[in-house]
């Protein structure tokens, strides 16, 4: 049950701890965990799957079962097994959009305008499945904004780095709603959640380009 779970889209460390604990009868730490998963992804690659994780943009680390069969692998359009075409068409230039926006974000009615030749009531429950999945998540600076979802960082990360996402100067995962540098011109970005671990230790974490404090 749990890798059907894992299988159908992205769990967070929160949901998958209980259930790994669950199956070794003992409390199992965030640092095992990570053993046990890296050890299962070995024994499972041979199959062309794995098991990747991904800092997402809330500080939360989510764990995903991907399949990696195909030059494509981490690509669009490995959706084409349970996506219309013109419903991956619709997904990537939402994406886009999000990437390109100045906060990461994307108003449901500006994803109803991308439409071509589909109706209203299609693209809204394409727009609700995507929620449902994972793929998109209510937007961290506004809930009625639409962002990218935790299973975007874990399958489609060669395509977000295509599209020029920014990585965190403190963790090195992709970030795309993030702390920024004040500087206008300074694309340093960082985790919410890496900079309030810098800051506990009584520290201001300077940017690494320009040097002014990011907050």
């Amino acid at each position: 049950m749990e890798g059907q779970k894992l299988a159908h889209g992205a769990l967070s460390e929160e949901e998958l701890l209980p259930m790994v604990m669950e199956v070794f009868g003992r409390e199992i730490t965030s640092h095992e965990l990570g053993e046990i998963t890296s050890n299962l992804a070995l024994k499972l690659r041979p199959y062309s799957l794995d098991i990747k994780k991904a800092m997402y943009d809330n500080g939360k680390t989510y764990y995903g079962l991907i399949n990696t069969v195909g030059k494509g692998s981490d690509d669009l359009t490995k959706l084409s097994n349970t996506y219309k075409p013109w419903e991956i068409v619709l997904f990537r230039k939402a994406i886009e959009q999000i990437v390109e926006s100045e906060d990461g974000e994307l108003d449901s009615r500006d994803f109803l305008n991308l439409r071509e030749g589909n109706t209203i009531v299609e693209v809204r429950a394409l727009l609700q499945r995507l929620y449902d999945e994972k793929w998109f998540a209510p937007s961290i600076f506004n809930d009625d904004q639409a962002t990218l979802g935790p299973r975007v960082f874990l399958e489609l990360v060669v395509f977000l780095r295509e599209l020029g996402i920014h990585q965190c100067t403190i963790c090195s995962s992709d970030v795309l709603q993030g702390v920024r540098c004040p500087t206008p011109s300074c694309i340093t970005r960082t985790h919410e959640s890496c900079l309030a671990k810098y800051e506990r230790k009584g520290r201001k974490y300077n940017c690494s380009a320009c040097r002014k404090s990011l907050r």
